[in-house]
């Protein structure tokens, strides 16, 4: 079975069960990073609702030294009918500012319903508006129930 192709059980808990969790490092350059595709096939063939998913998606905080208060990191969620999808599905789903002398970049998450006709394939993606090297880290998104 493929790395990202998930298991479906009948042992489903109050908490969000988690399908299928994909991270890449934040880049420390202007090039846009994506984590790795998430096959909505895979699920519904086995049963699973698209209309009872969601898209949780984490980056974590950085200091000022890692994102002035001059740039931004963008996070978007790209879908395809084919692997390595690049079409824009939701634009800016999160925005993180650059930090401050006393206000560090905090971590943001967001939970995200996927739209009934969604393509197969998902990923998240981000990109860092001036590229600088400080940046640490890594965009997370993951599936869930």
């Amino acid at each position: 079975m493929a790395a990202n192709t998930p298991e479906i059980r009948d042992d489903h808990k109050l908490r969000d069960k988690k399908c299928i969790a994909t991270v890449v490092a934040i880049p420390t350059n202007t090039t846009l990073v994506y984590t790795g595709d998430i096959d909505l096939h895979a699920m519904t063939a086995k049963g699973a609702r698209l209309a009872d998913m969601a898209l949780n998606v984490k980056i974590p905080s950085q200091t000022l030294a890692a994102l002035p208060n001059t740039e931004t990191l963008t996070v978007g969620i790209y879908a395809g009918a084919a692997a390595s999808p690049t079409a824009v599905l939701m634009a800016q789903v999160m925005v993180q500012t650059g930090a401050t002398a006393v206000d560090p970049a905090l971590a943001m998450q967001v939970r995200l319903k996927l739209p009934d006709d969604c393509p197969r394939y998902i990923r998240a993606g981000v990109v860092d508006s001036a590229g600088v090297l400080a940046i640490t880290g890594n965009l997370e998104a993951e599936l869930v129930f």
